[in-house]
């Protein structure tokens, strides 16, 4: 299936260099990428990933104190998801000490 090859082009973005990956994710997010097919004789296909023509035929989803598993245990404040994609962590602190 084709999500594969867009899983495989996101594990290829080296971790080493932390910087310009997540500058290539955020490209793809803001202006969008071409998916090649893997039946050579359908036409490629665009894919946006948010609509920012028209706003409200987004998905925008927030989570409270969501535990995330990677090197480290995380629970965030909060986590914005448009489109099923986590765009914006909230870490909140209080003004009391």
């Amino acid at each position: 299936m084709e999500i594969h090859g867009i899983i495989r082009e996101l594990e290829k973005l080296p971790a080493s260099d932390l910087y310009e990956s997540n500058k290539a994710i955020m490209n793809w997010v803001r202006d969008g990428f071409l998916l090649k097919r893997d039946d050579h004789k359908k036409k490629d296909i665009f894919i946006q990933l948010i609509n920012y023509e028209e706003p409200e035929k987004n998905t925008f989803k927030i989570v409270n104190q969501l535990e995330i598993q990677g090197f480290e245990r995380r629970i965030p404040d909060g986590i914005l998801y448009v489109n099923g994609l986590p765009l914006v962590v909230f870490e909140f602190k209080s003004s009391h000490p």
